[in-house]
């Protein structure tokens, strides 16, 4: 998933703390560089609203999936 305003590595854990707090969260690693977080999920446990939510609630911005 594409994510603007993450800029340092404080960033990439504040967006992978948030996301693995979560159940049906398996696994989330965030690129500051890249600008995105591979996230394995579990979909019948947690949308892929919530997830947004989660992230633009850390003052992110979750965009564009990449499948």
């Amino acid at each position: 998933m594409a994510v603007d305003g993450m800029t340092c590595q404080g960033c990439e854990n504040t967006v992978q703390n948030a996301l693995m707090a979560m159940d049906g969260i398996d696994s989330a690693s965030a690129s500051h560089v890249h600008k995105i977080v591979d996230i394995f999920v579990d979909t019948s446990q947690v949308s892929i609203k919530e997830i947004r939510n989660a992230i633009n609630s850390k003052g992110y911005r979750a965009g564009v999936i990449y499948e």
